[in-house]
């Protein structure tokens, strides 16, 4: 997993998450982006952001439970049909 940090705007953007087709649906995503989220904070970062494919269900699924909510699109992304944007407020 990575993170981009963007101080200057108060946010991080979920840059990727992968994990092996082998190890798949064993919970290590949602571990990496805890871990992801928890750096984060560490840093000073309250917002985190991502952008994602429309057709990603797995990931869309996994984002959502971890309290992921649609925006608009940020930073230097444009409207794309194919895309879906969404954020989450971290700490308390």
């Amino acid at each position: 997993g990575a993170v981009k940090l963007f101080y200057a705007d108060g946010y991080g953007e979920v840059k990727r998450v992968f994990v092996d087709p082998l190890y798949r649906g064993q919970g290590i995503a949602k571990l990496i982006m805890t871990a992801l989220a928890a750096q984060l904070v560490k840093e000073g970062i309250m917002l985190v952001r991502l952008e994602t494919g429309i057709k990603q269900t797995a990931a869309i699924r996994l984002y959502k439970s971890l309290g992921y909510q649609k925006r608009a699109p940020f930073g230097q992304y444009a409207i794309d049909p194919l895309s879906l944007f969404m954020e989450k407020q971290l700490g308390s």
